[in-house]
């Protein structure tokens, strides 16, 4: 309802940015996976997990992963670079513009990257996620999942709102840990 020319300002002065959509798998059981394309040329996956009433989504925070997990596919491509908190958020924006889209019950930082190590985005998008005025997920239904970097976890912890946090140990002791994660030096 707005007029024209000032909807010409506003796209030219605050451009609503967008991913697209690559490819899209759809699985048996109700997971549904997205390659996102960025602006730039780099892609990230989001990933839509169904289990009874629960749909938990999963999404990226890096296009990449600094770390070199030995088991992780992300690892071996390096980092190409942080996600700014809208590109975060856009994933379950684009992934509820899905013509089938079912609303996400909970929402996990476990996809591409290190949340923690992208900490001022991920704190933006955790704004946005939670916010009633954005998509309004509750902080208990969004859990962010680090290999354990101590500065992040310091940085989530001051904030007011529960959200959880999983740490992803991989190992039993420190020992077998440096030999797939190197992030345990």
């Amino acid at each position: 309802e707005l007029p024209a020319g000032l909807r010409a300002r506003l796209d030219a002065d605050w451009p609503l940015g967008s991913l697209t959509l690559g490819v899209r798998q759809d699985s048996q059981d109700g997971t549904v996976k997205f390659l996102w394309r960025l602006g730039d040329g780099e892609a990230i996956e989001s990933v839509m997990i169904p289990e009874r009433e629960r749909r938990t989504l999963c999404i990226s925070s890096q296009a990449g992963c600094p770390l070199r997990c030995s088991f992780c596919a992300t690892g071996t491509m390096g980092l190409h670079r942080n996600l700014d908190a809208w590109e975060i958020a856009a994933q379950v924006r684009e992934m509820l513009l899905q013509p089938d889209a079912a609303r996400p019950t909970n929402i996990v930082f476990m996809g591409m990257g290190e949340p923690l190590l992208n900490w001022l985005a991920v704190s933006a998008a955790l704004t946005i996620l939670n916010d009633p005025g954005g998509f309004g997920i509750g902080a208990r239904h969004i859990t962010i999942s680090t290999v354990g970097i101590i500065p992040g976890m310091n940085e989530l912890a001051r904030r007011p709102e529960q959200f959880r946090l999983a740490i992803s140990l991989h190992a039993p002791t420190s020992e077998t840990r440096l030999t797939i994660m190197p992030i345990e030096k």
